[in-house]
């Protein structure tokens, strides 16, 4: 007997970067900045640990942003965190449908919450 499908997975994540920080420019050229590339590789170990698999049709993410202190916008860290997913909880980010983000403050704790859901069209 085959296991039942994964139609949901969750994970908590450090806060990324915010995608002020996200690119830089080097011999002319824009790229992705080092605090970036070792963000999205800590996600990738750390979902490799949990087990993720990606979903192949469309998705919903669900985010709640706990943040450490009462500074920065919501969506600055949203492009860094749904990249750093690319490959991972999905094949690509077009698969995303829909978005759900939250913020919060947490002094002692910060972090991202994320669930990835399947989506039925």
């Amino acid at each position: 007997m085959s296991a039942p499908p994964i139609i949901s997975q969750s994970i908590v994540l450090p806060l990324p970067p915010s995608a002020n920080r996200y690119w830089r420019a080097f011999r002319g050229r824009t790229v992705v900045s080092a605090d970036a590339k070792a963000y999205k590789h800590g996600v990738w170990l750390v979902c490799q640990h949990a087990g993720f698999s990606p979903f192949a049709g469309p998705v919903a993410v669900y985010a709640h942003v706990y943040r450490a202190r009462k500074a920065g916008d919501l969506d600055n860290m949203q492009k860094v965190l749904l990249d750093s997913l690319n490959g991972i909880a999905y094949n690509d980010d077009a698969q995303i449908v829909e978005l759900h983000s939250w913020r919060h403050d947490d002094k002692a704790n910060p972090r991202v919450e994320v669930e990835i859901r399947q989506v039925q069209e």
